[in-house]
């Protein structure tokens, strides 16, 4: 996964990359067996964090469509910024 983010006002980028990399870590430990993973979704997590102004998604290009007793998961995350 790989998104490009800008802070909200007043929160630092240090802030905003700590707060996003872990909901997102937190969000695919739990049970997502054969739930596809949704960009809306992904967003949606990165910017409950209420510490983003902005996110740009980079990767994945596209929604992943999962199996049913397939399990997915967050290998690698790479933020930056806007």
């Amino acid at each position: 996964m790989g998104a490009k983010l800008q802070p909200a006002e007043g929160v630092t980028f240090a802030e905003a990359k700590a707060a996003t990399q872990e909901a997102l870590e937190n969000h695919f430990r739990g049970d997502r067996l054969g739930r596809s993973v949704y960009r809306a979704e992904i967003i949606a997590v990165a910017m409950a964090t209420g510490k983003l102004q902005n996110i740009l998604l980079t990767m994945p290009e596209a929604d992943i469509a999962v199996e049913p007793l397939q399990q997915p998961v967050l290998s690698e995350v790479k933020l930056g910024g806007i």
